[in-house]
């Protein structure tokens, strides 16, 4: 029983500390970290890094997508994910459906947003 009072004192002290790794006798549930004796959480997240460039490097990405997409699908999909790399705390009430035969590039078009926001 006394290793279990110490367990519940340890997890009452990292439960909601935002800056430790590991979060023993922690869950997160709802949004929010729970007590849970038993359990431990690995808090694995990382900011996105900042990134700064210029447009017009990206020239040969964006005639990629509008070779595939056309002019005016390329256009919402640049806009969808420099809204993304902008604001990546921020929803988006729709979701982006790349379509397409095997081998076209779909992963090249997603490659630059998932280095900027993982």
């Amino acid at each position: 029983m006394a290793g279990y009072r110490s367990s519940q004192a340890l997890a009452a002290r990292y439960c909601g500390s935002p800056l430790s790794l590991r979060h023993l006798g922690c869950l997160v549930a709802n949004g929010g970290w729970i007590q849970r004796i038993g359990v431990t959480c690995f808090n694995l997240y990382r900011p996105p890094i900042t990134l700064r460039g210029k447009t017009s490097k990206a020239i040969r990405w964006v005639r990629h997508i509008r070779k595939i997409y056309g002019k005016e699908a390329a256009r919402h999909i640049t806009k969808y994910f420099a809204f993304k790399v902008q604001r990546p705390h921020e929803k988006i009430n729709h979701a982006l459906l790349l379509g397409g035969d095997q081998g076209i590039g779909k992963d090249t078009i997603c490659a630059p947003l998932k280095y900027a926001v993982g």
